[in-house]
Parts: structure tokens; C-alpha cells; sequence
């Protein structure tokens, strides 16, 4: 090969390619495909050209300098196109479509290929935290810049569940015993609550204020207690839970569940192992496609310092909000073997899923229980798939299922499969519910189901959905995903988020519709007899105030619209 052998990057910034152009020495031949190998092996992978380009001769200016301009256009290699499956391999094939302004990227293509290069290194990394919540090193696209590559390096399932990560952290620190502690408060005056300005929560600060005399102090990221206060009003309007009397009980405590001591300063902790006579905890960090590792932190050992304090000065019962999903069994669903899910069953470690989250809290029920042994007063609650408010209609908007109805409203197109059932559970009975057991001290050390007992067919929302003017065309499960796909894929290139989740999480929605898994709720029915407090069922009716809320809050809109 000539000396004269050079690199230039062709097209716009946003998607400029590295090119080699090469002339071979008299009477050579060159095989640009096995030069470009050779190159690979020579130079990091962000400096292999995408394309070599073999020429009879340099073009050359009049005065005898490389005319760049009359330099031929590459004619890049076409390959089957293989479209991202998996929620990581999905968000990974977005942002290089985001950032390289790319119409539509598979699990073949390498980041460097489509133009990427150092500069942009960093969005890529950044971007992808964002949208995943994974820790994804610069290394790692270097070492890894095809789409299927890269994925599979940072993707906390693909190599399915590692059970000694997650399940070695079942244990308490000594000092956490019920041992030279005074009594619990039956009547408590004080109730710290966790994860106040999320859906659930608010409903719980509700709750405990129609169903105490106490004060609920609320532990809530924020800048000051006027601050906090004013988060957790406003979560609370947002979602029709806000009372006309007995706000002056709701007290702001500013503090973090990932960090040490739950943020708090030893002065501080120390003061509410005083003065709190009871906890929920509630609170915790959400996403299902996050590492264990790093959701750890905030809800691991942000539960064991609730544990602390519960068993100091005085005991306090520890009320755990959990999941149904710990007991989800992934092989019985890849097999459709039915089950029925026990409210005293657990899942050995080796079945449960690869979820980062749902690990979480399969470790955090193992550790309250350890608490429970040494005589702290714990209870576990695993509610379903928490719907909206019966009443108002107010929903959340963080749930996976509502999400994927929303890509499903947005796209105009539903998936064959949604042809099963949900098992909705309204958050007015789950919030009420726990409330009502958790300040009755016969069921302390209890584990209760908080379950519907009617599951709502999709043809009933579909119904719904039809009737507020949302056509939906059925259309097959490949079909629905590359629509979802590429229409993520684009909006979120010119910044609208609005179906990402949809995207990251939509291998979820099958397995929601499946009728494997029935969840037993026999003892908390047998508690709540007698109350007042029943599930209500989800109906038409239930289903249309969803419906209105979700559109009326623009969360259900046509793209078109």
C-alpha cells in the first residue's frame, strides 16, 4: 500500500464518519474488508474508519494539494436489520440514534461505525444513566460500541440472576435487638412515614390522619422542613389525597433514604428514637431494570437503620411495604404452571427474577424478619398492582402497566396479547387497609396480601379506552414493538421522554396479563372482617374515572392529537 494512505471524517457533525482512503502501491490489490481488520487490531475502536475506500488515484487540486472535496462518498456495507428486543438492548439502540441523529439502529450497529466518536462519548454515558439508572463506564463503550455488545455488558439480567449479589446481604447489625428497650405505644402519638410524596404515600399520610390522633412526621428529600412540606402538598393534591382538617399533624423531616443514618445528624436520629412510636416505611428507590448493587443502598440498608431505630429507647413496629412480585415465580410463568402464591410462602433465593429491584425487596423482607426473631414488632405488607383512587380517579403515573397503556393511547395501536386480565387493586383499599392493620396490635408479625379479588379484563379498559376516542387498531406483538420502538426512539431525540418507559420495560406487559399467578390474602381478609374496610371493585365505572384522569392530566394523548 502508498504511503500516501490518509483518514477524513465525511458528512455533518452530528453524524460524521470516519473514512480511510487508501492507494495501493503498482500492481497491489487491496481487500478493504480485510485491511479494516487489520486496522482493528492495531488502533482502539473508536479510530477504525467505518469504511475504506480503494482509489485508482488521490484527486488533487491545481497547485497539487489532496482535494477533499472531490474525494468519493463511501458506499457502506447493508446487513439484515436486527431490531433491539430487551429493555437495555432498546434503551442502548435509542440514545445512538438520539446522539448520532440516526432514524433507526439495530443490534448490529457500532456506535463508532454510525459516527460516533470521543466527543460524544460522554452524552452516550449520561444519557443512558439517565434513561436506565445502570452505571455504565466510558470504557465500556469503547470495549463494547455495537448496540447488542454494550447491552449485554451492562444489562443486570443477562446473564441471569446472580443470587450470591443479593443474597448474601441478609443480615442485621447486633446492635439492632429488642433487648433493654422499653415497650412499644399502643397508641401512638408519633408516626414516622416513608415515601410520603409518592402515590401510595399520600395516601397513607390521608390514612393515618382519618384513622390516628397522631402526628405523621415524613421523612422526604428536601431542603428545609418548609420545603419538605410544601413537596408533600403538593404530591398530595396531585393525587386528590389532600384533607380540608388536620394538616397542622403533617411534620417535614428532611432526610434521604440512600444516604448513611437515612441523612439525618446523630442529634437528630436520636430525637425521633425519642419521640416516634411507630414507623412505615414505604419509601424506596423504584426501577426495574436497576442493578441490585444500586438499589442497595436506599432500600437495604435505609431499612436497616429503620430498624435501628425502631429498637431503640423504645420499640416501635415496623411496618414494611414489600411487593407481590417477591414471590413471583419466573419459571412457573415460563412454563404456565399455575400457582397460588401464600401470604406465609417465601422464594428461595435461586427463583427469584433478575429484577434489581424486586431483589431489593426479597432482601429487605429477609431482614426484618431477622429483626422480628430478636423481638422487634415488624409487619410485611405486599400489595398488587396499586391502581388509581375509586373516587376521584386519580392515578399514579410511574406504573409499568399504566405506562404501556399509554404507548398503547399514544401509538393508536394494541398488541394481540392484551387479551388477559390485570389484577387491579385500588390504592383508596391498599393505604386503608394497611393502616387499619398496622394500628391493630394483634396482627403485629403478620405478612398480609393487599389483593383484589376480581381481576379486570383488558377488553373492559380497551372498552373504555374506544369510548373516549382512542381508535386502537390490533395489531401483532412485533408489529406493537417496532411501532413503540421507533416512535420512542424519535421523540426522544427531540427531547419528549414521554414513552421511554413504555419502551424500557413493555417485555413486563405479557406477563401481567397471565392468569399463572393468584396471590392468597385469607388472613388479611380474616383481620380486616368486621372493619369496614373491603376492596372495592374495579368496574366500567372505575375504569372510565381512570380513563378521565389519565386524559384530562395529558398522560393518555394521540400523537396526533
Amino acid at each position: 500500500m502508498s504511503p500516501a494512505t490518509l483518514a477524513v471524517e465525511a458528512g455533518g457533525s452530528a453524524s460524521a464518519q470516519l473514512v480511510g482512503y487508501v492507494l495501493p502501491v503498482a500492481g497491489a490489490e487491496i481487500d478493504p474488508a480485510e485491511l479494516k481488520e487489520f486496522v482493528a487490531r492495531s488502533v482502539p475502536s473508536h479510530m477504525i474508519p467505518s469504511a475504506i475506500v480503494v482509489l485508482d488515484e488521490l484527486p488533487l487540486t491545481p497547485v497539487g494539494k489532496l482535494d477533499r472535496r472531490a474525494l468519493p462518498a463511501p458506499v457502506f456495507e447493508t446487513r439484515e436489520f436486527r431490531a433491539p428486543v430487551t429493555p437495555i438492548e432498546l434503551a442502548v439502540a435509542a440514545v445512538f440514534a438520539e446522539i448520532l441523529g440516526t432514524e433507526r439502529v439495530g443490534l448490529d450497529d457500532d456506535f463508532f461505525e454510525l459516527g460516533g466518536h470521543s466527543l460524544l462519548v460522554i452524552k452516550v454515558i449520561n444519557r443512558l444513566r439517565d434513561l436506565t439508572g445502570l452505571e455504565v463506564g466510558v470504557q465500556e463503550l469503547f470495549d463494547h460500541p455495537q448496540v447488542e455488545d454494550l447491552a449485554r455488558s451492562i444489562d443486570p439480567q443477562s446473564s441471569g440472576s446472580d443470587v450470591a449479589s443479593f443474597a448474601e446481604h441478609v443480615r442485621l447489625a447486633a446492635d439492632i435487638t429488642a433487648e433493654g428497650t422499653q415497650p412499644p405505644r399502643v397508641e401512638p402519638e408519633v408516626v414516622l412515614l416513608t415515601g410520603a410524596t409518592g402515590f401510595l404515600g399520600s395516601h397513607l399520610v390521608r390514612e393515618l390522619l382519618d384513622r390516628t390522633d397522631a402526628e405523621v412526621w415524613c421523612l422526604v428529600r428536601a431542603e428545609s422542613p418548609d420545603h419538605g412540606r410544601t413537596r408533600i402538598e403538593e404530591s398530595m393534591r396531585r393525587f386528590g389525597s389532600w384533607p380540608d382538617t388536620g394538616t397542622d399533624r403533617i411534620v417535614a423531616v428532611p432526610g434521604d433514604l440512600g444516604r448513611d443514618r437515612l441523612g439525618l445528624s446523630e442529634e437528630r436520629f436520636a430525637d425521633l428514637a425519642e419521640r416516634v412510636d411507630a414507623i412505615v416505611h414505604n419509601g424506596a428507590r423504584v426501577n426495574h431494570i436497576e442493578t441490585y448493587s444500586r438499589l442497595h443502598r436506599p432500600n437495604v440498608l435505609a431499612t436497616e437503620e429503620l430498624l435501628r431505630l425502631a429498637s431503640t429507647v423504645r420499640l416501635k413496629p415496623l411496618h414494611f411495604v414489600s411487593t407481590g412480585s417477591v414471590l413471583t415465580d419466573e419459571a412457573a410463568l415460563a412454563a404456565g404452571r399455575p400457582y397460588v402464591a401464600g401470604e406465609d410462602d417465601l422464594l428461595e433465593a435461586e427463583r427469584v427474577g433478575g429484577s434489581g429491584y424486586v431483589q431489593s425487596k426479597w432482601v429487605g423482607e429477609a431482614v426484618v424478619r431477622l429483626a422480628g426473631e430478636r423481638g422487634v414488632p415488624v409487619s410485611i405488607y405486599r400489595p398488587g398492582l396499586i391502581t388509581g383512587d375509586v373516587e376521584t380517579g386519580a392515578c399514579g403515573s410511574d406504573d409499568a402497566f399504566w405506562n404501556m397503556v399509554r404507548a398503547i393511547v399514544a401509538l393508536q395501536k394494541i398488541p394481540d396479547i392484551a387479551t388477559g386480565t390485570v389484577p387491579m387493586v385500588p390504592v383508596n383499599y391498599v393505604a386503608r387497609a394497611l393502616v387499619q392493620l398496622a394500628t391493630d396490635p394483634e396482627t403485629w408479625g403478620g405478612t398480609y396480601h393487599l389483593v383484589p379479588q376480581r381481576r379486570v379484563p383488558m377488553a373492559e379498559l380497551e372498552t373504555q379506552l374506544r369510548a373516549h376516542g382512542f381508535d386502537l387498531q390490533t395489531v401483532t406483538v412485533p408489529e406493537f414493538g417496532e411501532a413503540l420502538f421507533t416512535t420512542a426512539e424519535k421523540l426522544s431525540a427531540a427531547g419528549d421522554d414521554s414513552l421511554m418507559r413504555a419502551m424500557l420495560v413493555s417485555g413486563q406487559f405479557a406477563t401481567g396479563l397471565a392468569e399463572i399467578e393468584t396471590f392468597s390474602d385469607e388472613k388479611t381478609r380474616a383481620h380486616l372482617d368486621g372493619t369496614g374496610v373491603d376492596c372495592p371493585v374495579v368496574d366500567a365505572e372505575v375504569l372510565r374515572r381512570y380513563v378521565d384522569y389519565y386524559t384530562r392530566t395529558g398522560f393518555f394523548r394521540r400523537l396526533d392529537g
